[in-house]
């Protein structure tokens, strides 16, 4: 069963137009519709399993071909491959599925933060890549191979914010995503979003948003 037979009479084309032109609400609807139709033709989960590898594969090609290292998004890739066959519940694995388009929809989006600086650049690219962990400014030093001084003064001079703020507005975006399109545990998030524990990403969120991440759920009816 191929990519255009699980999409049904939904056009391929329409799902790379809603990702490739960032509408996100088209694109969950679209997601919604083949999944629910999984659900009425019973389709084998492990199907529904080698579909999606197909889409992530079609996601990957077209992530690297908008600039991303190959090496770096392939590796990201077959490590969700290897994630797939974990899952052998239906609303776990869907649940999954809709989590990691919605991640490589926010790698595309983060590439086209692209500026005129490299270094600024790599920068986004790398704490985008590492959403689950503390970076240190010695870390990306190493990683870039550029002295800490220089970093920081070129990232606050092209994004006017310092890298660690802008590393957890980012977390925060992410943050914003799971509490409002899944169910997932706010433990298992802080811990997604590599802080200490529950209450570090409470307070975190708190203040930055004004709310705690209950609340904010709630405000969406989740």
């Amino acid at each position: 069963m191929g990519f255009k037979h699980r999409l049904k009479n939904i056009d391929e084309e329409a799902f790379l137009f809603y990702f490739q032109h960032q509408n996100i609400r088209a694109l969950d609807n679209l997601i919604d519709l083949w999944q629910d139709q999984d659900r009425r033709d019973e389709v084998p989960l492990d199907h529904m399993k080698l579909n999606f590898i197909l889409i992530l594969t079609l996601l990957s090609r077209l992530i690297v071909k908008d600039g991303y290292s190959s090496e770096t998004i392939f590796a990201k890739t077959e490590f969700m491959i290897d994630l797939v066959w974990d899952y052998d519940d239906l609303q776990a694995f869907q649940t999954f599925e809709k989590k990691i388009i919605h991640e490589y929809f926010q790698l595309f989006i983060i590439q086209h933060r692209k500026t005129d600086d490299l270094n600024v650049n790599h920068i986004m690219n790398y704490l985008y890549i590492n959403l689950h962990k503390k970076v240190s400014l010695d870390e990306l030093s190493q990683v870039l191979g550029t002295s800490k001084s220089h970093l920081v003064k070129v990232f606050k001079k092209t994004m006017d914010s310092t890298i660690m703020q802008y590393h957890m507005m980012l977390k925060m975006e992410r943050a914003d995503f799971f509490l409002t399109s899944t169910k997932m545990s706010y433990s298992d998030i802080a811990l997604s979003l590599g802080f200490h524990d529950q209450s570090h990403f409470t307070r975190t969120f708190k203040r930055l948003r004004g709310i705690t991440p209950k609340q904010f759920r709630g405000k969406h009816n989740i």
